[in-house]
């Protein structure tokens, strides 16, 4: 099928989905040539004048509707902290504003730029006005936000403020998954802890291990089964297969981008068709 890519103009790069795999601003990616494309229109919240502003976007695949959604979380940090949220949808080419935004949820601020859309829902992990950390979602078809906690060994690894400690908002057998990487000081190993979100709770899935590997942590879940994994610090890229715990290196040396950060995408295969 027909590789796609979104991209909007105001973004620092465009959103893209690509065969198999894609490492942002690497010359290194699986799949053949992009082949048709869609430039998101004008968004519906203006940020200027106000320069102070961050823009974050989930994007993913709504299989209920069979439609691709974007959610765009805009953070003002002028005065006070305060979040706006529009989303955009394939189906209709066009933004929408979300209005009933609660105000335990308005004066949040993210903790990182991980986010992630499955099935319509956008989930962020999201800092108080208290200091205290917690999981959002807002559903794009009810326009509801929802509140959860995260696990005390994630807020743990939050507040170490250690460079190695990254987290993963992924999608793994048909559940929303929070992967977090860390390091044991008096065994001396690295390590990704896996979360799944269960009954509005999360519950410790497994922790993986990569032996004779120092500094790692996860990109992204392909294939249903296989975790993308960055080391050291993300410079290079290897599978690790969650069932089998299988380590397969790609070969790839990941690029890193203007924040001296790395990232992976993948990508889900539909039938909508995007416009000539």
């Amino acid at each position: 099928m027909p590789t796609r890519v979104f991209s909007y103009s105001s973004l620092s790069s465009p959103l893209y989905i690509l065969p198999s795999f894609f490492t942002a601003g690497s010359r290194h990616s699986q799949g053949g040539p992009v082949q048709k494309h869609v430039v998101l229109p004008p968004t519906s919240i203006l940020c200027l004048p106000c320069p102070e502003y961050v823009t974050y976007v989930a994007f993913g695949f709504h299989h209920g509707l069979n439609d691709y959604k974007v959610v765009r979380l805009l953070s003002f940090s002028e005065g006070n902290h305060c979040i706006e949220v529009e989303v955009y949808s394939l189906s209709t080419d066009s933004w929408k504003r979300i209005d009933a935004i609660p105000a335990s949820i308005k004066t949040m601020v993210l903790h990182s730029d991980q986010c992630a859309v499955y099935n319509g829902v956008a989930y962020f992990i999201m800092k108080k006005e208290d200091a205290t950390y917690c999981f959002v979602s807002f559903d794009t078809d009810s326009e509801v936000f929802e509140e959860f906690l995260l696990p005390d060994a994630v807020v743990d690894g939050i507040e170490s403020m250690l460079d190695n400690c990254k987290e993963l908002i992924a999608e793994y057998k048909g559940s929303v998954c929070l992967l977090q990487s860390n390091l044991d000081f008096r065994a001396g190993n690295d390590y990704i802890d896996m979360w799944v979100l269960q009954e509005k709770s999360f519950k410790k899935l497994l922790t993986v291990y990569l032996p004779g590997k120092r500094s790692f942590y996860p990109l992204a879940i392909r294939m249903s089964n296989e975790l993308l994994v960055g080391y050291p610090c993300g410079s290079y890229l290897c599978s690790y297969n969650l069932e089998t715990k299988q380590v397969t290196e790609t070969g790839i040396k990941l690029a890193v981008d203007r924040y001296n950060d790395y990232h992976a995408h993948t990508y889900v295969e539909s039938l909508v068709l995007l416009r000539e």
